[in-house]
C-alpha cells in the first residue's frame, strides 16, 4: 500500500534526525514493527501494506542513517483488540522503537491509547484515518503523516448540494469509525451549503450486502 510506503519514507527522515538519541535494537540495527491486517476480511490490504513498506526498505538500500533496517510483522484482524495484542507484542517481546500501522480507524484509536504506555517507542500511523486517531486525546509519540477520513471527502458535500442540486442525502456505511469521519466530512459541507441528510445506514463490517 502507498501508505506504508510514505510513512516508512518519513521515518526514515525522522530517524535521520533523532538518531543519536534514539533508542535501537543493536548497535547497527533499527528494528520497525510493521502492524498490518494479515488476516480477516481486509488481508489482501495488509499484504499491499507490506509490499508497500518492502519497497521502501529496498529505495533506501536497506539503511536508515546509517543502521541496517529490520521488519519484523505483526497481524491483525482490523480489531481494535488484535492490534493492540499484536503492538503489544512488537514492543514489548519483539522489542521494536518503531511501529509503524494500523490499517483501520478502529485500530488506530486503540493503538494510540496503548502508545501512551510505551513513551520511549515511536508510533507512526499507518491508514487510520479516523481523526480521533490523532485529533482528540492525542499521544505524543503517536505521528500521522496520512489524511483522515473527513479531509478524503472534502469538497464532495458541496458538489453534491451546488453542482448536482441534491437537496436530502442518506448515506450508507460500514458501521466503524473511518466511515463514521467520511459521513461527517460529507455532512459537515453538505449541511453547511443547505442540505439535509434525514437517514444514515450503518452496515456491520464485512458484509457485503447493502440492499437491505
Amino acid at each position: 500500500m502507498r501508505m506504508h510506503r510514505r510513512t516508512l519514507l518519513a521515518l526514515a527522515v525522522f530517524t535521520g534526525l533523532t538518531a543519536p538519541s534514539m533508542a535501537l535494537a543493536a548497535d547497527d540495527t533499527v528494528k520497525i514493527g510493521l502492524l498490518a491486517t494479515f488476516e480477516g476480511p481486509f488481508t489482501v490490504l495488509g499484504e499491499d501494506g507490506e509490499r508497500g513498506a518492502m519497497t521502501a526498505v529496498e529505495e533506501m538500500k536497506g539503511m536508515i542513517a546509517g543502521k541496517k533496517i529490520e521488519i519484523v510483522k505483526g497481524s491483525s484482524d482490523a480489531s481494535p483488540d488484535s492490534a493492540v495484542r499484536a503492538a503489544r507484542k512488537l514492543v514489548e517481546q519483539d522489542g521494536v522503537k518503531v511501529l509503524v500501522g494500523p490499517l483501520s480507524g478502529d485500530e488506530g484509536i486503540a493503538v494510540k491509547d496503548y502508545a501512551k504506555t510505551q513513551p520511549n517507542v515511536t508510533f507512526i500511523n499507518g491508514t487510520s484515518a479516523a481523526q480521533d486517531t490523532t485529533l482528540r486525546n492525542p499521544a505524543e509519540n503517536f505521528f500521522r503523516f496520512s489524511t483522515d477520513g473527513a479531509q478524503w471527502m472534502a469538497g464532495l458535500g458541496t458538489y453534491a448540494f451546488k453542482d448536482k442540486g441534491y437537496k436530502k442525502v442518506a448515506t450508507v456505511a460500514e458501521d466503524y469509525s473511518f466511515p463514521y469521519t467520511q459521513v461527517f466530512g460529507f455532512m459537515a459541507e453538505f449541511c453547511k451549503a443547505g442540505g439535509h441528510v434525514p437517514s444514515k445506514s450503518w452496515v456491520p463490517i464485512g458484509n457485503k450486502d447493502f440492499s437491505s
